[in-house]
C-alpha cells in the first residue's frame, strides 16, 4: 500500500530563502517499507507554509497552491490506479515515483526500437528479479532460433515454427507455452509504446497441458490433522493448516500478511496482483496466536526467508507419518502418510472438499481468484465476500465434526 503526503524540504534554502514543496511517496509491501521523494517545483518561505497549507501572505499564492494541488491530486490517482490493479504490489517506491513523474517514459526507447531492443528494455522494467530473468531467458531463446527476428518477421508461422523447434529441443509444451507468453507480453508492450501495429497471435493459439492438481481428500486430511508428529514438524503442519483455513492463500502471501483488520486478512495476491479479502475463522485464529509475530501477523515471514521455510516444510510434510529407529544408530526410518504433500495441495484441497459439500463452481472460482471483477460489478464485492466467508465456514464445519469423533 502506498501514500503521498506534502512536507517542505528546508535542508537546503535558496538565496531568497525559499525552500522547495516536496512530495513523500511512502509504500509497503511485504513488510517493507521505502520512501522517495518528488519535487513540486514550487518554493515557498517556510514562514508562509504549514501542514501542507501556504499562508495568503506568499508571494503568488493562489497560483502555488493551484499548481501543487494539481500535482498531488495527479500522484494521488496513479497511486490509486495502481492499488486498483493490483500492479503497486510489484513495484517498488522508485517505480512508483517514475510512475508519477513520467521518469519511465523520459528513460525510453529510441523511436523505431526493433524487437530485440524492445524486449531488453522491457526485461528491464520489470521489479522483480525472477521476472526479468524469465524474459531474458525467453529473448536468449528467440535469438538462437532466429537471430534476425523482427516485428515484421515473427508472424503466425513464425511462431509455429518456432514453436517446432522448441519442441524437438525437448521443451515440453508447457515451458513453450512460456516462452509464447513471453513473446505475446512483449508485442503487447511494443504496440503500447507505439513501435508496432503487428499482433501475430490474433492467429496462434499458444498450447497449454493442463496440470495433475493433487489434494488430500477430507479422510486424508483428517489424517494429517490427527496423526502423532515429532515436536519440530508441528509447525509446518499447523502452517499447511493454517493455508487450509485461509482457503488455499499461497505460502508467499501468507507468511507476509501484516495483521488483521476487522477480523479479516487482506492482501494482494503476489502471482496475480488481485486484492483477496479473508475472514479469519476461530481455527485460523488459533494457528496465528500460536504463531505471532512482531512486526507481521506470523512470526515465520520474520525468521527466515519464505522460500527456505517453504523447502524444509514440504521437506517435513512428506516426512509426516510412521518412524522407527533402525540399527545401531538408531537412524530414523519414516513411512509417510503422503510422500509427495506440499504446501501447495492446501488450496486444491480445499477446492475439493468445497465441490463435495455442494458449493457452487462460480462461488469457488470467486474464493480461489478465478473470477475477475470490474466497475460494473464492483457492488457485488460484499456479497461474493458474504458467499466466500460462508463457503469456508461450510468447508471447515465438513472437516471438524469428523476430527472430533
Amino acid at each position: 500500500m502506498a501514500s503521498v503526503i506534502l512536507y517542505i524540504d528546508s535542508r537546503t534554502p535558496k538565496k531568497d530563502g525559499t525552500c522547495t514543496v516536496k512530495m513523500v511517496v511512502t509504500h509497503t509491501r511485504y513488510g517493507r517499507t521505502e520512501q522517495t521523494h518528488i519535487s513540486t517545483g514550487i518554493s515557498v518561505l517556510p514562514e508562509n507554509y504549514d501542514s501542507g497549507q501556504i499562508a495568503q501572505r506568499e508571494p503568488n499564492a493562489a497560483i502555488k497552491r493551484g499548481v501543487i494541488r494539481a500535482k498531488l491530486a495527479a500522484a494521488e490517482k496513479v497511486i490509486l490506479s495502481l492499488e486498483t490493479s493490483g500492479e503497486i504490489m510489484r513495484m517498488s517506491a522508485a517505480d512508483i515515483k517514475d510512475r508519477i513523474t513520467g521518469g519511465a517514459k523520459s528513460k525510453g526507447m529510441r523511436i523505431g526500437a526493433g524487437f530485440f531492443e524492445c524486449a531488453q528494455f522491457f526485461a528491464g522494467t520489470k521489479t522483480k528479479k525472477s521476472t526479468a530473468d524469465c524474459y531474458k531467458e525467453t529473448i536468449a531463446k528467440v535469438r538462437a532460433f532466429d537471430p534476425s527476428a523482427g516485428f515484421g518477421s515473427i508472424t503466425p508461422s513464425w511462431l509455429k515454427s518456432f514453436d517446432k523447434w522448441m519442441a524437438a529441443q525437448g521443451n515440453m509444451i508447457n515451458t513453450r507455452g512460456r516462452y509464447m507468453r513471453d513473446i505475446r507480453a512483449i508485442f503487447n508492450y511494443a504496440i503500447d509504446e507505439g513501435l508496432t501495429d503487428l499482433y501475430p497471435f490474433r492467429k496462434f493459439k499458444i498450447a497449454k497441458q493442463e496440470t495433475i492438481k493433487r489434494s488430500l481428500t477430507v479422510s486424508e486430511l483428517v489424517k494429517l490433522m490427527t496423526v502423532e508428529v515429532e515436536p519440530h514438524q508441528e509447525r509446518y503442519r499447523d502452517m499447511f493448516l493454517l493455508s487450509f483455513y485461509l482457503i488455499g492463500i499461497n505460502p508467499v502471501d501468507m507468511y507476509a500478511l501484516q495483521g488483521i483488520r476487522g477480523g479479516r486478512i487482506e492482501y494482494y495476491r503476489a502471482k496475480t496482483g488481485k486484492l483477496y479479502s479473508i475472514r479469519v475463522e476461530p481455527e485460523a485464529r488459533a494457528i496465528i496466536d500460536k504463531y505471532k509475530g512482531s512486526k507481521l501477523l506470523l512470526n515465520i515471514g520474520e525468521q527466515m526467508q519464505y522460500k527456505n521455510f517453504v523447502r524444509a516444510q514440504n521437506k517435513e510434510l512428506r516426512r509426516i507419518g510412521g518412524m522407527e529407529r533402525r540399527g545401531r544408530g538408531g537412524k530414523k526410518i519414516f513411512t509417510p502418510l503422503f510422500a509427495d504433500l506440499s504446501i501447495y495441495w492446501a488450496r486444491h484441497t480445499w477446492a475439493t472438499i468445497a465441490a463435495e459439500c455442494d458449493v457452487p463452481d462460480d462461488v469457488i472460482s470467486q474464493a480461489l481468484g478465478h473470477s475477475t471483477t470490474n466497475a460494473t460489478t464492483a457492488i457485488y464485492i460484499k456479497r461474493s465476500l458474504a458467499k466466500i466467508d460462508e463457503a469456508n465456514r461450510k468447508v471447515i464445519d465438513f472437516v471438524t465434526p469428523i476430527v472430533e469423533e
